[in-house]
């Protein structure tokens, strides 16, 4: 465990990095406690228990959060409205993708939200790319045609879910900008408890009454997936985005190791070529927008 004393002794961007590390982490293992509840479940009865689960998490951690004024906190209600019918798609989509495809595979074009982002950030905010970020995107993409082999027998039409799925949470990555000024609970909370009144409805039909060891399951998926987002967001907010980004990628690692462990999910080479380059062309993207910020002229 790290001591207080430690953890104060770190520079705000080495904070951020271990908090970055560490809600990452939390996701990657969060998305193999839905996986394996979706073989025991509806994907919107699971997105509903963890969604549910989340909320009274985060409820109970808001003094931590800015306590009742952070509940308050509203402002730009359209966009939360819209960032909360994004995450409800998102969770679907993830949700069903990865009780479909190995968690290696969905995350191998998630991962591509980067491109995507940049490319959201051009349309929504003006944003100026540079020649060096164009190519990166490029070799992005490339690297996702590699993984999914289009007008090959080994196209599987599955993956265009995760691909659908790395699109809008770049989308709702990129609203976020719209609401610097709100609290990090307001950020994770809303679109959260949106959710349930959207998903709760869906699961009814094919509702199954959880045992012990199914809620014990939830509440630890639920308990890791607010971690995440509280992780991440303590991070971009200490530290820079080109610090705490690459982090990303480590839920990759996690996804190997214990898909293979748990579900014995093999991804083929021509997926993990393509993830290596999507992972590669995503930390270029990254270097490239540090190094902007310390000289913004010129490409």
């Amino acid at each position: 465990m790290i001591q207080k004393t430690q953890l104060t002794s770190l520079t705000a961007v080495q904070k951020g990095m271990l908090f970055a590390f560490l809600g990452y982490t939390a996701f990657a293992f969060a998305d193999i406690g839905a996986k394996w509840l979706t073989t025991q479940f509806s994907v919107y009865q699971v997105i509903f228990m963890d969604h549910l689960t989340a909320c009274m998490i985060m409820l109970a951690a808001l003094p931590l959060l800015g306590g009742k004024q952070a509940l308050k906190k509203i402002h730009n209600i359209p966009i939360h409205i819209i960032r909360t019918l994004l995450n409800v798609a998102i969770a679907l989509i993830l949700v069903y993708s990865v009780s479909e495809l190995p968690i290696a595979v969905v995350y191998t074009f998630v991962f591509a939200k980067p491109f995507y982002a940049a490319l959201f950030g051009i349309l929504i905010y003006k944003q100026t790319v540079f020649p060096r970020h164009w190519a990166a995107i490029a070799i992005g993409f490339v690297g996702v045609l590699i993984a999914l082999q289009p007008g090959t027998k080994a196209f599987d039409p599955m993956l265009i879910w995760p691909i659908l799925g790395g699109v809008l949470i770049a989308l709702m990555f990129t609203l976020s900008r719209s609401l610097e000024h709100e609290s990090i609970f307001s950020l994770g909370f809303w679109p959260v408890a949106g959710a349930l009144f959207i998903v709760g409805p869906m699961m009814i039909e094919d509702f199954v009454m959880p045992g012990p060891q199914h809620l014990l399951v939830v509440v630890i998926t639920a308990f890791l997936l607010s971690c995440g987002v509280l992780f991440v967001s303590m991070a971009f907010r200490v530290a820079p985005a080109a610090a705490v980004s690459p982090f990303l990628y480590t839920e990759m690692i996690w996804a190997l190791i214990f898909g293979f462990i748990i579900f014995g999910d093999v991804p083929d080479l021509y997926m993990l070529l393509g993830a290596a380059i999507i992972v590669a062309s995503g930390l270029f993207l990254i270097y490239s927008e540090k190094r902007l910020k310390k000289k913004p002229v010129g490409p």
